[in-house]
């Protein structure tokens, strides 16, 4: 629909008339769809041309054109100081203002137009621009999104269990592991609801909650059926020249509809963002973990860690660096452990398609003897995903999952390989 508005404010609104060679030549240029062209000739021209209006009209038109809203901006004003007068001037400047996100201003220039009475087709583009910066308006101030998403695949280890068949205790017993307890594939199908609601109280305060519903179910082994729940909460400020969020969770975790486990955490997030293609982000949780069928494993979580990011501008592609440290305390010293980690991904977007890599490795050191095998667990995790994305409409996306991970222990009956791949489908609506 912009599109159409702006072609409609170039070239169907003619209240003014200017007659320069050269001027007429980048509006020849731009009349043929030699939009680059224009605005090169209109570069070229611009330390000798510049503070001369006919001149800086077109070379503005030529700036929106090729997606210099900024550029348009200085060289409509500079004309229109020269004519105040002229309407056309200030319909451009107003598009410009729009273009950049500067909606005040752009109401503004609108409706000092509106009041000289222009034509009729005029009032009616003008209309249309009033109707996209009332939705932008109130798509600034409110934002309330939602996805529903559905995954089928296949996991060969549903239960993170080892391989073995049996262990053996240091007092030299031998015990047979059941078949829960051993590694096992099954096929599963997930669903996922996702709902976020944010609103802005002022242009550096805003508040959020959220909630996302998942479900999980297992074709042959329903006794390792998950269901979990999460709700969240917050705000968000504009800080040290980046975003400051606090955000405030809960999660339970249902295993064969009964509750496994239960997470409360407060966070504090900060990020920023270069337009050299940098960004930078750190963040700590302060949390606990309930286990209401065996509360002496409830265990206390802090964690903090840092994450960094580029953005290549010649070329689709995005590196993400990430790290952390973690201590969990828990009521049995020997179940509480201290564990860190670094992820290493890359992103690529090349149209519809989206493709991600990455990989993470996790150790861990629990803080005591393990009491039945007699000796300190030591764990490390790997995992490498590989995802490719297909948008195949604004609102729905397929994507295809490869995940691996691999745990290692110095207790064999934690050791255990995971495999799994599936396909997702998501609809935002």
């Amino acid at each position: 629909m912009l599109g159409k508005v702006s072609r409609c404010l170039v070239l169907g609104i003619l209240l003014g008339g200017f007659h320069s060679a050269l001027a007429q030549d980048i509006d020849t240029l731009l009349n043929n769809a030699e939009n680059a062209k224009a605005y090169e000739l209109g570069q070229q021209q611009l330390p000798e041309r510049a503070g001369d209006p006919q001149f800086d009209f077109w070379f503005g038109l030529a700036a929106l054109e090729n997606g210099r809203p900024q550029e348009a901006v200085f060289a409509f004003e500079r004309a229109l100081e020269m004519q105040p007068w002229n309407q056309r001037l200030r319909l451009e400047l107003a598009r410009a203002h729009f273009l950049l996100g500067n909606y005040e201003q752009a109401k503004a220039l609108f409706e000092t137009v509106l009041a000289s009475d222009p034509p009729p087709q005029v009032k009616a583009n003008i209309q249309k621009f009033f109707d996209l910066l009332n939705r932008n308006q109130e798509a600034r101030t409110h934002s309330f999104t939602k996805s529903v998403q559905v995954r089928a695949g296949m996991d060969s280890n549903i239960n993170s269990a080892t391989q073995i068949r049996t262990v053996t205790l240091p007092v030299g017993i031998t015990l047979p592991l059941s078949d829960t307890s051993r590694e096992t594939s099954d096929d599963f199908i997930e669903a996922q609801l996702d709902l976020d609601y944010a609103r802005l109280m002022h242009k550096e305060l805003a508040l959020f909650t959220g909630m996302t519903l998942k479900a999980r179910h297992n074709s042959d082994f329903s006794v390792f059926d998950t269901n979990e729940l999460g709700l969240r909460m917050g705000g968000g400020w504009a800080a040290w020249k980046g975003s400051l969020r606090i955000p405030l969770q809960w999660q339970t975790l249902m295993l064969d509809r009964k509750t496994y486990r239960e997470n409360y955490s407060l966070g504090l997030e900060w990020s920023r963002v270069w337009q050299s293609g940098y960004q930078f982000g750190v963040f700590a949780q302060r949390g606990k973990m309930k286990y209401p069928d065996q509360p002496t494993s409830d265990a206390d979580l802090t964690l903090g860690g840092g994450g960094w990011g580029y953005r290549f501008k010649q070329v689709p592609v995005m590196l993400a660096l990430s790290a952390y440290v973690a201590t969990e305390d828990a009521q049995l010293q020997h179940l509480g452990r201290d564990y860190n980690g670094v992820r290493v991904g890359t992103q690529w977007k090349q149209g519809a398609h989206q493709f991600e890599l990455s990989w993470l490795r996790q150790e861990s050191k629990y803080a005591a003897i393990q009491p039945i095998f007699g000796k300190v667990r030591d764990d490390n995790f790997s995992l490498v995903t590989l995802s490719w994305a297909w948008s195949l409409q604004p609102d729905w996306q397929i994507t295809f999952n490869v995940e691996a991970a691999n745990n290692k222990s110095s207790i064999d009956l934690y050791t255990y390989y995971r495999n799994q791949s599936y396909v997702s489908v998501k609809y935002s609506f």
